[in-house]
């Protein structure tokens, strides 16, 4: 099987592991998923508090996540910019607000 066609076995079976749960906007899961580590749902999660999806709209709860995962992967990862769009939206304190949650979640979870 070639690479390409691999990948992309791979990822249509990714994207169905997450179908019904994160992925559709139950934030219950979503939040059970960040918790356990779970890099793509901490930024599912960011991306829903960003919006309001299923949460009160909520850009430090937000930024909380997006730093969340982008601690854990490559400075390329989607986190950092989701991270960075959102501190456009933030004032100084409440980005001070939300690494200071992001630290403290990171520690107990």
């Amino acid at each position: 099987m070639n690479k390409v066609l691999l990948g992309l076995v791979l990822l249509l079976s990714l994207s169905s592991a997450y179908a019904g749960s994160c992925y559709e906007g139950d934030v219950a899961v979503c939040k059970a998923e960040a918790e356990q580590g779970d890099v793509i749902a901490q930024i599912h999660l960011g991306q829903m508090y960003a919006k309001g999806q299923g949460v009160i709209k909520d850009y430090v709860m937000a930024y909380m996540y997006f730093n969340a995962a982008a601690g854990k992967s490559g400075r390329h990862d989607p986190a950092y910019r989701e991270r960075d769009v959102m501190a456009e939206r933030m004032t100084p304190s409440q980005i001070a607000e939300a690494h200071k949650l992001a630290r403290e979640w990171m520690r107990n979870h």
